[in-house]
């Protein structure tokens, strides 16, 4: 009953939805129990080593090494934003 990661999206500049990764490095062990499907979606700031954009040739939208830094309550799912995608 404990999450292991979470896939991370973000909006692009026409607004849908894009998978960028899985993420699962940096949730504490509350964050694990306490996760629950109706906590979801939330904003989460996430640190990466790099990222990669389809838009630049790459094959994916990935971040590299994503870790949980915190949970944003002060930001709304509509914020997030990359125009890269």
């Amino acid at each position: 009953g404990k999450i292991g990661s979470v896939a991370l999206y973000q909006y692009n500049g026409d607004g849908d939805l894009v998978y960028i990764c899985d993420c699962g490095t940096g949730l504490d062990d509350d964050a694990r129990t306490d996760g629950r499907p109706e906590d979801f979606p939330m904003v989460w700031q996430v640190k990466y080593e790099a990222r990669t954009y389809k838009s630049n040739g790459a094959d994916t939208n990935a971040l590299q090494f994503p870790r949980l830094m915190h949970i944003r309550t002060d930001k709304e799912i509509e914020e997030c934003i990359n125009e890269n995608l």
